[in-house]
């Protein structure tokens, strides 16, 4: 590998290689996977970068996620509805603000943000009124053991909506200052259970932003 051009450092800072964060297209209604939309590929330089907090949203690897929405915009233009996930890593104020109009976003909380009412955000999620309760199939456990074929959680699900505060280190950017969002809380019931695998591990606990409207269980 050292002789091939064009590769940087890895995920574990030592082996050379490159990076893909592709988008992948799914059918909502029967979860068909349809395929890549898009994707982008980059490699890391060697030289080392300023804190994350001090760099502009462009000069950040971050970036891809609101990248990957707007790819997902203009290749998926035609579908009904667009609607983008992603996992914590993808919690960037900015994708908030700066989505296309025909995209809609469902993201895994990652921080605890300040709401522009003063309060907090996971503190507003704990004080929501449960609505229903679900089962919620919960994969097995990685690295697997032998036995363990995953479980079913019951998970007590509520949300309502908050406006989050746009974040200090934005200031500099031309963002508005506050954005309404609905949250989604899911979280597991009681103490999970392995059954015969045993073990212990922290109960459910989801916390999702969106820009959908959530204001009844259907929703």
């Amino acid at each position: 590998d050292r002789d091939r051009p064009g590769l940087g450092p890895a995920g574990d800072g030592k082996s050379l290689g490159f990076f893909l964060h592709p988008v992948v297209a799914i059918d909502a209604a029967d979860e068909a996977v349809l395929g890549v939309a898009g994707a982008r590929i980059w490699t890391r330089g060697m030289d080392k970068v300023k804190e994350r907090q001090k760099r502009h949203l462009e000069d950040k690897e971050s970036e891809r996620w609101l990248e990957g929405a707007q790819t997902a915009a203009t290749v998926l233009a035609p579908a009904a509805r667009i609607v983008v996930v992603g996992d914590r890593e993808s919690d960037i104020y900015q994708i908030f603000t700066r989505k296309p109009a025909n995209v809609d976003l469902i993201v895994r909380a990652r921080g605890n943000r300040k709401l522009a009412d003063g309060g907090l955000l996971f503190e507003t999620g704990a004080g929501l009124t449960p609505a229903v309760e679900m089962p919620v199939k919960v994969a097995p456990r990685q690295p697997r053991i032998p036995g363990d074929n995953g479980r079913v959680a019951r998970v007590a699900v509520s949300f309502g909506q908050v406006t989050i505060a746009k974040p200090k280190t934005g200031r500099a950017t031309p963002d508005a200052k506050q954005v309404t969002l609905h949250l989604v809380v899911a979280r597991e019931m009681g103490e999970p259970s392995r059954g015969l695998t045993g073990g212990s591990e922290p109960p459910l606990l989801w916390r999702l932003l969106t820009t959908m409207p959530v204001e009844t269980i259907e929703d």
